[in-house]
């Protein structure tokens, strides 16, 4: 198990309601560590917290509510299709080895509306002939959305899975919606 930086001061989560239910969001040391929507329940949210990231992180002080409200916002209304790259946020990448945060990184600079092959993703990172280890990295994201793995598709054009609850079907409606507002910009 991975320890927390000495910095760490503690580990909250708050649910929200988003257009794919549930929504859990983590903060660890101020910084976001998990994010996981789809949820029927709070209990399920909080599950997948605990089977998804826990591990690096131990369990939660509770339930935050003024941790970071113009986040669950902004969360909120890109799930309902608007514009957002969350490039400003901060995140936790502790408890992914070197290679995977410089993959998670890169992966961070895909612009809105735009997608990357497995390889493409790897070359951005520097480690060129490494799309399947990519592709297994992008599977293990814990903060989808913000680190935006379904940017990520498959070097033939197919979308290739999403491990969010939904799948590539809530992949491809995240992409179009992208895809809009690439659009938009351009015209204007």
């Amino acid at each position: 198990m991975n320890s927390l930086p000495a910095s760490v001061t503690g580990v909250f989560y708050w649910i929200f309601p988003t257009k794919f239910n549930k929504t859990i969001a983590v903060s660890v040391g101020g910084m976001l560590a998990f994010l996981s929507f789809g949820h029927r329940t709070s209990t399920k949210a909080v599950e997948a917290w605990r089977n998804g990231a826990m591990r690096f992180f131990g369990d939660s002080t509770g339930e935050e509510r003024e941790w970071n409200r113009g986040l669950f916002e902004r969360i909120g209304r890109y799930l309902e299709g608007d514009s957002d790259d969350f490039r400003d946020l901060k995140v936790n990448l502790t408890g992914y080895t070197p290679f995977q945060q410089k993959i998670l990184t890169a992966c961070r600079r895909i612009p809105l509306g735009e997608t990357k092959s497995y390889g493409e993703l790897a070359a951005m990172a520097g480690v060129r002939g490494a799309a399947r280890a990519a592709g297994t990295c992008m599977a293990k994201n814990r903060i989808p959305l913000i680190i935006p793995c379904h940017r990520v598709i498959l070097s033939d054009g197919r979308l290739g899975n999403y491990s969010a609850v939904g799948g590539k079907k809530i992949k491809a409606e995240l992409l179009e919606n992208e895809k809009k507002f690439a659009k938009l910009a351009c015209l204007e």
